[in-house]
């Protein structure tokens, strides 16, 4: 184990300041970590007593672990892992990723330490590109691009290869959606989204807003253009619900819960009619209704969207996450009960 000690030493050197420590014990920790690109994981084996012999072995995915290229083991017992060739390529090959644990085994016998998955961090192609629109000067648009990835990639759109406004008439939510309210000539262009994280940073296709001047005829019916969505978040996490409407007069858009409680008031309007819970938490759970109606009293259109919120010990997410700065709006209060 000394030889191959000093042959992981010219590695350690290279790394130098970049390098992560975790600690495995018997207690609560960390169920997962993410291996960079160009880093190195350390997994350091805290169990027994600091003074008393003992004799430190590692398993992989409940096997014994044989040291290779991109597995070392220490002196001390800690364990240096790095990314493997297939990690590197992405290919569904045993790698660096994998649960790994700890034995100390001393004269009084042996202790295991709890589990950790290690990852690496990936970025995957698109999964869905922005598209086309076509609108009238002051309604909202929107374009959306999905995208996944470990550690979970930040989005940020481009409007021709520059980075748009920031205004509060320009949005972009955790789900990768940019929406644009209040729609104006100087809109129009080709966007994109860049998603990036640790490994990669990926442009998708390009997509055309074209704006039309003059305002749209008069419509007899209220349209749900974007509908919220049925969400699951962690707690503690933030939480959007979009609704966006469209109709001739503008249409109004309020918010209820289906059980008649208040909305609470810490949930922010986000743009005109977006729902932005910041700091998500049980008593946010529920089903919340997105109404829509113009002007006149006896055309209504709902969506009904249903939130969950969990609380795992670990968890890392795979899908875009909101960048800071999201601009801020005006506190959310329970409208008043449709006429009609």
């Amino acid at each position: 184990m000394a030889l191959g000690s000093l042959r992981w030493l010219p590695l350690l050197l290279l790394l130098q300041g970049k390098m992560t420590s975790l600690e495995l014990s018997c207690s609560a920790g960390p169920g997962q970590a993410v291996l960079e690109p160009n880093h190195a994981l350390m997994l350091d084996c805290s169990l027994g007593v600091a003074d008393q012999p003992r004799n430190i072995t590692w398993r992989k995915d409940g096997a014994l672990l044989v040291e290779q290229e991109h597995l070392r083991m220490l002196p001390n017992g800690s364990l240096i892992i790095t990314q493997s060739r297939q990690d590197n390529e992405q290919v569904e090959m045993p790698g660096s990723q994998g649960s790994y644990s700890c034995t100390s085994h001393t004269a009084l016998g042996a202790v295991r330490s709890r589990t950790v998955l290690v990852r690496p961090a990936v970025l995957s192609q698109f999964l869905q590109h922005p598209e086309p629109q076509s609108a009238t000067e002051n309604r909202t648009v929107r374009f959306q691009c999905r995208i996944e990835g470990l550690p979970a990639p930040s989005i940020t759109w481009e409007r021709n290869r520059k980075a748009v406004p920031v205004e509060p008439r320009f949005l972009v939510f955790p789900n990768g959606v940019l929406q644009i309210g209040n729609v104006q000539e100087d809109d129009a262009g080709s966007y994109r989204c860049l998603a990036a994280n640790a490994v990669h940073a990926r442009h998708s296709n390009e997509a055309r807003l074209t704006v039309i001047k003059g305002s749209q005829p008069v419509t007899k019916d209220v349209t749900i253009v974007a509908a919220p969505q049925n969400t699951t978040v962690v707690a503690g996490q933030s939480a959007v619900l979009e609704c966006v409407a469209a109709a001739n007069p503008t249409p109004l858009v309020s918010w209820i819960r289906q059980d008649g409680e208040p909305i609470s008031m810490d949930v922010i309007v986000l743009g005109e009619a977006n729902l932005l819970i910041p700091d998500t938490q049980p008593h946010h759970s529920g089903v919340y209704v997105c109404r829509a109606n113009k002007p006149a009293p006896d055309t209504l259109s709902q969506q009904k969207p249903s939130c969950e919120f969990l609380y795992p010990e670990t968890d890392l997410p795979h899908q875009s996450q909101p960048r800071p700065g999201l601009s801020v709006g005006r506190k959310a209060s329970r409208p008043p009960a449709s006429r009609g």
